[in-house]
């Protein structure tokens, strides 16, 4: 995940200033609400690659997730991923049970389930099937028989 350097966990909007970690772009944007998309570009890039980095960085998060975002009601979002004492927002959002958890179980599943050839997944990462016509307009698009 893009590292925070206490925590490795990401603030909400970063940018690299020439070092190797992220840094935040405002200063009022080092928050860490749980959002999904560093994880879901891990899975892609491990099913695209199959690079190993990519489920190293995903167990990385899950284990940051778990030490420092876990709360007795389930994970809350972080403040400020800079402290070295972080403070909770209290807030665990809908798309952390949705898509984070959801992206991190595929990184570690076998590359059978939910293959990309057979399926896309919605912004809010729902798996929807992928149908092919007989169209021959489309490039790639043959009905199998």
């Amino acid at each position: 995940m893009c590292v925070g350097r206490m925590l490795k966990l990401g603030p909400e909007a970063f940018k690299f200033d020439g070092g190797a970690e992220a840094v935040a772009v405002r200063q009022n944007e080092k928050y860490y609400i749980l959002r999904p998309e560093v994880i879901e570009t891990y899975w892609y890039m491990w099913r695209f690659t199959h690079d190993p980095k990519y489920r190293s960085w995903g167990w990385e998060a899950a284990q940051a997730i778990d030490k420092y975002c876990r709360v007795s009601g389930g994970f809350s979002g972080l403040k400020d991923v800079y402290s070295s004492a972080p403070a909770y927002d209290d807030v665990q959002q809908s798309f952390f049970l949705a898509e984070t958890l959801k992206y991190l179980y595929l990184l570690f599943s076998s590359d059978d389930l939910l293959p990309l050839d057979n399926w896309v997944f919605n912004t809010e990462a729902h798996p929807l099937p992928v149908i092919r016509t007989a169209n021959s307009t489309l490039p790639g698009n043959r009905v199998a028989r």
